[in-house]
């Protein structure tokens, strides 16, 4: 598998761009996917830049419904005319968040009817799916610990009301390997471990030879950073590529404790995963 990462909060190539988003160009077994759009159309600068054909994209994936990971579709549905869009139903609702009192719009920065996609482009699941053999969405995260909360300031709106979100739209990606597994991850509202415990159910036995994405440890606790460093201690995980809304706080720790196991990431930044 191949991963170039079109979008992340840092850069540190020439000609490419960074925005607080994340977007990925995956290759595997011939086929091009592309996972989450950032918040704008700076993630196909990035492409263009890096010599990679968006046109040629069969597959587009939406982790979940905030802005910094779908505010980028309405260009690329332009650009590319055929792709099919997965997602979760919940991703179309109106999404939020609550800053100092400030209810602020977190949800897709425009309306998928006035975009003009046919029926047939969106498909929508919300358990797992093999879009091929070897590539797995997960559908919901199952939820089995403790410590790992999703942000009381998040909220959505659903049949008229303002409610706390508890992201049941948040979804990942799991690519197989001869020699394992490697997951893909959006956001990880649900909690990393969460993502990665539910990886293990969906294909078990399997060895995880990476995990790579946003793990939402931002703001986190120092105790919920630590429990999440050693949960990844006792898995034997040959790479982690902690991006997004990590926060710059555990990608440190995480290289700190892991050291050549963990890959800083950046805007351009490719990694091959056999």
């Amino acid at each position: 598998m191949k991963l170039h990462i079109l979008m992340d909060n840092y850069v540190t190539y020439r000609k490419l761009l960074a925005e607080h988003g994340l977007s990925f160009f995956i290759e595997a077994n011939n086929k091009k996917i592309v996972f989450d759009t950032g918040q704008s159309n700076a993630f196909i600068n990035n492409a263009k830049a890096l010599g990679l054909n968006l046109s040629e994209v069969e597959n587009i994936i939406l982790s979940h419904g905030h802005y910094d990971h779908s505010g980028g579709l309405e260009d690329l549905t332009k650009l590319n005319k055929k792709a099919r869009i997965y997602m979760h139903p919940c991703v179309l609702k109106k999404k939020f968040s609550l800053n100092k009192g400030i209810l602020k719009d977190a949800g897709i920065p425009f309306e998928f009817k006035d975009i003009g996609l046919s029926e047939e482009r969106i498909k929508f699941n919300t358990g797992p799916l093999n879009i091929y053999d070897n590539i797995l969405i997960s559908g919901e995260i199952e939820k089995n610990n403790d410590f790992e909360t999703i942000p009381k300031n998040l909220i959505i709106k659903e049949n008229g009301e303002l409610k706390q979100d508890n992201m049941i739209d948040e979804q990942f990606l799991i690519v197989r390997e001869k020699r394992g597994i490697i997951i893909v991850l959006g956001c990880s509202h649900p909690g990393v471990v969460n993502c990665i415990e539910y990886a293990s159910t969906l294909i078990p036995e399997k060895k995880i030879l990476a995990v790579i994405g946003g793990m939402h440890l931002k703001n986190a606790s120092e105790e919920r950073i630590n429990k999440t460093i050693e949960y990844f201690k006792s898995k034997d995980i040959e790479k982690i590529i902690p991006l997004h809304c990590t926060g710059f706080e555990a990608i440190s720790k995480f290289k700190r404790v892991f050291k050549d196991k963990c890959i800083i990431g950046s805007v351009g930044k490719l990694l091959e995963i056999i």
